[in-house]
């Protein structure tokens, strides 16, 4: 099991984190990409409309991408992983500063079906832990290739979807679970449960859930057998 502490251990050091004067620049500016990531890629694709060229190539790439071949990237976790390892992630985690601390091992030779909570209004701290290396997942439980799950229409945006593609994430769909699952020993998918009416209730220094969190998934029998 892992967990995220927001609270460094009594006498432990936590890399570059933030100083007694507070969060650097580039702490702030790394934590404000995630938050602001949404908005940025919207602005990005109202800018296409200013020429009619890059309108119609809009256009093109977002039928591409919603009903065409390019659907498929959000399901089948086929895109590399570019953005995952990216330096500028661990300025992130330095912020608040965020931990993953490893309680126990995880075997390469299962498949994951991991479960966060609180959702909180943007799942601040999955992204730090799981979406991002920036806190050494992949360090900390080598072979395991997490799939971190979001909502569908986020991989409808141009711009955003290639973001979320690039970082490892894919949709939160029944198929999206099966396919990257399916995909052999090691792989892992996450989904934050609470949703939309669990963010609502996010209060700085509260843990509140909706529900308990259950996942149901109609896996095929090759699969159920060693799904985690």
């Amino acid at each position: 099991m892992a967990q995220d502490s927001s609270m460094p251990k009594p006498g432990k050091q936590h890399g570059s984190g933030s100083s007694a004067q507070g969060p650097t620049c580039l702490q702030k500016m790394s934590v404000a990409t995630y938050i602001y990531f949404i908005p940025f890629f919207i602005v990005c694709n109202l800018l296409c409309f200013t020429n009619k060229y890059t309108a119609v190539l809009w256009l093109l790439y977002t039928i591409y991408i919603n009903v065409g071949p390019g659907k498929w990237a959000s399901k089948n976790a086929s895109w590399p992983k570019l953005f995952r390892k990216l330096s500028w992630w661990k300025h992130c985690a330095d912020y608040f500063p965020t931990q993953l601390i490893k309680t126990a091992d995880l075997d390469p030779d299962q498949r994951y079906i991991f479960v966060v909570a609180p959702h909180g209004v943007v799942t601040m701290f999955c992204w730090p832990c799981f979406d991002t290396d920036a806190t050494d997942f992949s360090t900390k439980f080598p072979g395991i290739d997490i799939h971190p799950m979001t909502l569908e229409i986020n991989f409808k945006i141009p711009f955003m979807r290639e973001f979320l593609l690039l970082h490892g994430v894919v949709d939160a769909s029944k198929s999206a679970c099966l396919m990257t699952l399916g995909k052999g020993s090691g792989q892992a998918i996450l989904l934050a449960v609470g949703g939309a009416q669990e963010s609502l209730l996010a209060r700085p220094g509260t843990y509140d859930i909706v529900s308990s969190g259950v996942v149901k998934c109609s896996c095929p029998v090759q699969l159920q057998e060693n799904v985690e």
